[in-house]
């Protein structure tokens, strides 16, 4: 599925994957129209550790503003991850 490809792009390119959605529905029944997918990155790793995804119900999908906020929150997460993991 279009989810799951954006998930494994942000995963194996440590960068934001963006779709545009055709026909998916929530399970609200809302039209969902873009999902953004975030990876969680660990600095030591070729690859992102987890994905933080979004998705949006707006006709326009994501501004750049919002993805610029959500990468810094993913950024966020990456250091909280990293800093708990580590040994002292």
């Amino acid at each position: 599925s279009t989810l799951s490809r954006s998930t494994v792009e942000a995963i194996s390119t440590r960068r934001p994957a963006i779709n545009n959605l055709q026909r998916h529905t929530a399970n609200d029944g809302r039209h969902l129209t873009a999902s953004l997918s975030l990876p969680i990155a660990a600095d030591d790793r070729q690859y992102a550790v987890d994905v933080l995804t979004v998705w949006t119900i707006r006709s326009e999908g994501f501004t750049p503003e919002e993805i610029a906020r959500l990468e810094a929150l993913a950024n966020s997460i990456s250091l909280a991850i990293l800093t708990d993991i580590k040994p002292d």
